[in-house]
Order: structure tokens, then sequence, then C-alpha cells
């Protein structure tokens, strides 16, 4: 929290909506439409809160004669440190637009992890030609990002041609590749055109990523991410181990294999290392829930040895310490197939394609992604466009939750033909729970 901070006595303190929740012997004061909160210790603050509504400072403490100083004091300090006048907010789907454009079906790996199932290539994948078409078509619908995955890219021979019209459109570039087919002469002619680079190590060994990725990767992946920081391309090593029941005790050899990375590039800007909290269905690949609650909470561990504090907070902080409201997930965001196949959704497997850009008016394609993001907006679902906490909650994975929307042609469906999430108390007071951990966090 902010160490000290001065607030004139004529302040006028003119509260956006709010709602008082009473949750595990405290108080939370909730602003619905702004995604901001504070937690109050007991009713004499509550109390002040309501006194200081729609008057200036000094005549609050006026009339709140019986409020002890430290009670008042952690009041305003927490409405200053929150910034809980200001109305200003900005949509979670009005950012940069991003598109995953999924280049190849091919690939020279067969991980049994991989949602894809890459392997073998479509016979009827896109041209050069038909890419820079959508390409165009995308930056004229106000496109920002464009992460180009597989499959595996490399294996696309007119992969440097097509990032290099991308960077021409002015679009920001993102590479997602096993980076095992990669040499130094590619990787020099095509570093100019590339913002970002996401190179997937899974072992921290030979051996171990041997088991997922085949034998003889793990040094070329790596490899790899060390050209592409050479050429000053920013690089992520993206992890995802398979879960196995052994998973949690091998944690340690996958932590010391990132602080070794880490200590290496130490003095360099462009490494990253990410950890991934989720698995999905894949190949061969299918946890059951109760898995899935182990494989977050061991790879959140991971993630907090890795940065020496616990981390289990981190995504609900870093999430609500900006202005941006949790009113859509990625769902509406453009992804094309190999084939051309058009999705609202990165996840193609999971959703229903809206169309094909080699046989559909691109225009309906763009139309019914603006209308997918209009349906997924929590506004139009329910229960969701009522609760107090639509903005903090955001309605969670669209895919999860509304199965109507994504399973069927947004240009086919209006706001009331999508069911109502389940969601019962249990998730509301999960909630509730992480505001009281992380209130002072956000604001630290």
């Amino acid at each position: 929290m902010k160490k000290s901070i001065s607030v004139p006595l004529g302040k006028l303190y003119q509260f956006p909506q709010w709602k008082l929740v009473e949750f595990s012997k405290k108080y939370l004061i909730i602003f619905p439409e702004t995604a901001k909160w504070i937690v109050l210790d007991n009713k004499a603050q509550v109390n002040f809160f309501i006194n200081l509504n729609n008057q200036s400072l000094k005549k609050a403490l006026a009339i709140s004669t019986n409020v002890p100083k430290e009670d008042y004091e952690n009041v305003i300090t927490q409405i200053e440190a929150r910034n809980v006048l200001d109305t200003e907010v900005v949509s979670s789907n009005k950012g940069e637009k991003s598109m995953h454009f999924y280049l190849t079906n091919a690939c020279n790996l067969r991980c049994p992890h991989c949602y894809m199932f890459a392997g073998i290539k479509h016979h009827d994948e896109l041209t050069y030609k038909s890419i820079i078409t959508i390409l165009k078509a995308f930056k004229q619908n106000k496109g920002k990002r464009v992460n180009f995955s597989g499959g595996e890219i490399g294996l696309r021979s007119d992969l440097v041609d097509i990032v290099r019209y991308s960077k021409h459109l002015g679009l920001n570039n993102n590479l997602l590749t096993n980076g095992t087919l990669w040499t130094k002469e590619l990787i020099s002619e095509i570093s100019p055109f590339v913002d970002s680079v996401q190179i997937s190590i899974d072992g921290y060994s030979e051996t171990t990523n041997a088991l997922i990725r085949g034998k003889g990767n793990f040094m070329r992946a790596l490899e790899c991410a060390e050209t592409f920081i050479r050429f000053k391309v920013d690089t992520t090593i993206a992890v995802t181990p398979l879960w196995n029941k052994n998973l949690k005790t091998e944690i340690k050899h996958y932590l010391d294999f990132a602080k070794e990375l880490s200590a290496k590039y130490s003095d360099c800007d462009l490494f990253h290392i990410r950890f991934s909290a989720e698995m999905l269905d894949g190949r061969k690949v299918k946890l059951t829930d109760k898995e899935r609650k182990e494989y977050n909470e061991t790879m959140l561990s991971l993630f907090s040895s890795y940065h020496e504090t616990d981390m289990s907070l981190y995504p609900f902080v870093m999430q609500r310490r900006s202005n941006i409201i949790l009113d859509n997930c990625l769902y509406g965001e453009l992804a094309v197939s190999s084939n051309g196949d058009a999705y609202c959704c990165s996840r193609i497997g999971d959703v229903s394609k809206i169309g094909n850009f080699k046989t559909d008016n691109i225009e309906i394609i763009f139309k019914a992604l603006e209308k997918a993001s209009f349906l997924s907006n929590i506004n139009n679902l329910k229960p969701c466009c009522s609760c107090e906490l639509k903005y903090i909650c955001g309605g969670g994975c669209r895919i999860d939750y509304f199965k109507t929307l994504i399973k069927n042609n947004p240009l086919s469906l209006e706001s009331y033909d999508i069911p109502p999430r389940k969601c019962g108390k249990e998730n509301k007071r999960i909630l509730y729970d992480l505001m009281l951990k992380t209130n002072r966090l956000i604001f630290q």
C-alpha cells in the first residue's frame, strides 16, 4: 500500500455504483462497473464509508465522530490507493486484435499432449497467395498481432516470405515452434521480421525431453533459442511437462533447469521462460478434473519456486492492477487453420468453424467474429450480466461454460439463445476469498 496519502478536506466523494458484501468477518465494498473493491474490517469503517458517499471529507468526518482515526484512515487510504473515484475502464477485447494462424498441420514430432494432433500435412493447405489475402484482410479489420503456429512452421518452405509480408503490413509477428529444424541461416534471414518467438521444451534434460519430443531434440531447441537471442529476437522457452504421478518430485529438476537458463542469460532482457499451468486434452493425454487441479497446483508451485515468492495469487493480481475490465475471454479473436477454416478461438478443436477463407466471403467471416465478440461479452450472458463480480470474474472460458455459443455460427444466434451458465455460491466464495487475500497486493 502507498506509505502516505494527503487528501484535501474539501474533496468530494461521489462513488460509482457499489455493493456491500459481508464475508469471512470482513466487509467487501464492490464497485461492479469498474471491477474494483476495498476491504473493510468492521462496521465503523462501513458506516464511515456510507457517510463519505456524496460528501466532502470534512463533512464526513464531522458526522462520524464515533469512528476511530485508524478506521477512517484505513477507508480513505484504500479509496485513494485503488482510485475508486476513477470510472474510466477499458474493455478486455478492445486492445490489440490478435490472430492465431496455423500455417500447416505437418510436424516432425508426435508429442503426446499435442492438442492439434499435428503430424501429416493436410492435402488442401493454404497457398502463399491465400495466406497473404488473409493477412491483408486481418490488417484491414484492425488486426495488430499474428501468432504463427502449426504443426511445425519450420516445415513451410515459404515461411520467411509469409513473415516478411506480414511485417510489411505492419503486423506484430510471433512465432511458435518446436525449435528443432532451424538453421543459423534461416534464423538470420527471418529475424528482422520477427517480434518474438516461443520455443517449446517440455523436459529438463535430453532423456526427459525425449519422452515427450523425441530423441536428440533437446539441444536442438536450446541452440535455436540461443541463436534467436543472438539475432536480437525476444525469445521465450515454454515448458509444459506431461502429467504423471511423479511430477511433483520432478519439479525440482525443472526448477534447476529454469534457473540455469536464467543464469546463462542474466544479462539479456530478451530471454524468458514460461510454465504452463494448464494441460489441454491432446493426442494421448486426457486428464481427470482431479488431475487437472493437481497439475495446476504443481505448476504454480514451480512458478513460485522459480520467482522465490508465492506466485499462487499472481495471475489474479496482475489481471486487476489495470483499468481493464474482464468483460470477455479471448473468444471472438480470429484463428485460421492450415486449410483456411476460420474460428473464433485458438482452440480450434473445441469450437465450430465460422467459415473458410477459400470458399466464403471474407466480410461475412469478420462480421461473424464481431458478432461472436458481442455475444460472448459478459453483459450479454446470464447470470453473469447481473452479478456484482462480472468484471472481476470475467465469466470464465466460453468453451467451458457456454456450449451453445461455441457450437454454433454466431450469425445464427442471439443472446436469448444462449442458456445461462451454472454458477453457484461456491464460485462467488472463491472469488471473495481471492479478493480478501489480494486486496493489499493489488495496489502495492
